[in-house]
């Protein structure tokens, strides 16, 4: 299944389509038995001529014809490629008490890899060193919100859960105006055993709100730059 197709490439040239399901590759009568990953780009490498890939668009096959290229692989530019990312992907049907308890598990799994995730940007952010040209804002989700749909309702799904708990790790970090803020704040007053001045505490939220905003206005201009 196609899940990337990389700007100015021979596959974005034919309009090969995000979520397409590949099922045959040839070239000058040579057809690829294999249908992974590895062995599609060992095939694109080493064919040396244009390549025909067919893929299922709903019930109907659709043939395109692609020339592969150099420079689009960035840690190997002499490979020869089309600018596609490949990945194997099958559907299992589990029973429901099965199927619950594997969920479980992987929103435990995704909940720690958001943490550390986040955890990692904000050190990063702390000593300058911090890659935020991978940081989505609302523009930018939108777009990956379309991506996930071409896959099927259970990508959607599974993408609006990862959302869903990016949101709740953001929103206990200890920062005024946040539920994470506010949970310092409890922990200051049972500590010191007095409550803090609803006037400070109206303050530092303030402020807290107002950077939030600047945070959002600059991903959103990072997400409209890179559209541009």
């Amino acid at each position: 299944t196609v899940t990337q197709v990389v700007a100015g490439t021979p596959a974005e040239a034919v309009a090969l389509p995000v979520g397409a399901t590949i099922v045959s590759v040839e070239s000058q009568g040579t057809r690829l038995d294999t249908l992974t990953p590895a062995a599609f780009s060992d095939f694109t490498n080493t064919s040396n001529a244009a390549i025909t890939v067919a893929y299922m668009k709903g019930e109907e096959v659709v043939s395109v014809t692609l020339t592969p290229e150099q420079n689009i692989v960035p840690d190997a530019p002499e490979r020869y490629a089309v600018g596609i990312a490949l990945a194997l992907i099958e559907e299992e049907r589990k029973p429901i008490h099965v199927a619950m308890y594997e969920a479980i598990k992987t929103t435990g799994t995704m909940l720690v890899g958001i943490m550390v995730g986040i955890a990692t940007l904000l050190g990063q952010s702390v000593q300058g060193t911090a890659d935020f040209s991978q940081v989505a804002g609302p523009i930018g989700i939108v777009g990956l919100v379309g991506d996930a749909a071409e896959f099927g309702v259970t990508s959607l799904l599974m993408f609006t859960a990862i959302i869903s708990l990016n949101l709740a790790v953001i929103n206990m970090l200890p920062f005024p105006a946040l539920d994470g803020g506010r949970l310092v704040f409890v922990a200051i007053e049972a500590v010191t055993r007095r409550p803090i001045s609803p006037v400070w505490t109206a303050r530092l939220n303030l402020v807290g709100f107002a950077l939030l905003m600047l945070l959002m206005v600059a991903v959103t201009w990072n997400d409209i730059a890179r559209i541009l």
